[in-house]
């Protein structure tokens, strides 16, 4: 008897865990009931279920999102940067989110200075930062693989950084250096090279 009682106590602590879920988020009954079902932690339900409601996520998604992203103070931002690069909120990861907070917490950017004109833009599950210059010529030449403090240095400090720590002054483009992806000072992009590279 008493072992039928306490199971019956699960089973109506679990049902009331569920209508919770329902009332207060748009999920279906067989959601709700898995997340029941497999999370104990009732902040864990909660929040997979705001980000299945507001974010608009199916289970399997929401759950690595939640996996990636437990602290629900970050979901704007990792929103904001699926915005600005025009990709899911579930291809933001974690190394991005890292890398767009060292760079005044921007995944894309544009400074004007004296040296050119300066677009940056996350390369998405990378961490890492295109950079493309456009010099007052209009030549322009463009980098990958850039690590977020250099891109917070030009941030910070203009075409100074640039010119100080990335500008490349060789004759002609290295193919071997990971860092350029086409151009360099004497030898810029061509047009062909341009229209292929990734879109701003």
């Amino acid at each position: 008897m008493k072992k039928y009682m306490v199971a019956d106590l699960v089973k109506d602590l679990k049902e009331d865990q569920i209508k919770y879920l329902l009332d207060n988020y748009n999920i279906t009954r067989s959601d709700a009931k898995y997340i029941v079902d497999n999370y104990r932690d009732q902040y864990e339900q909660r929040a997979i279920s705001e980000a299945m409601d507001s974010l608009d996520l199916n289970m399997r998604d929401a759950e690595e999102f939640f996996k990636n992203y437990p602290n629900q103070t970050d979901w704007p931002q990792v929103a904001d940067a699926a915005e600005a690069l025009g990709v899911g909120i579930t291809d933001v990861t974690p190394d991005d989110v890292e890398a767009i907070n060292a760079v005044e917490g921007t995944a894309v950017g544009k400074i004007d200075s004296n040296a050119g004109k300066f677009i940056y833009k996350l390369a998405i599950g990378t961490g890492l930062y295109y950079l493309w210059v456009t010099f007052p010529n209009e030549a322009i030449v463009a980098y990958q693989n850039l690590e977020p403090y250099e891109i917070k240095g030009i941030v910070d400090n203009g075409g100074a950084f640039y010119v100080d720590n990335i500008r490349i002054d060789s004759p002609d483009p290295d193919p071997d250096n990971p860092k350029v992806l086409c151009g360099c000072k004497h030898n810029p992009c061509s047009p062909a090279q341009i229209a292929g590279m990734p879109q701003i």
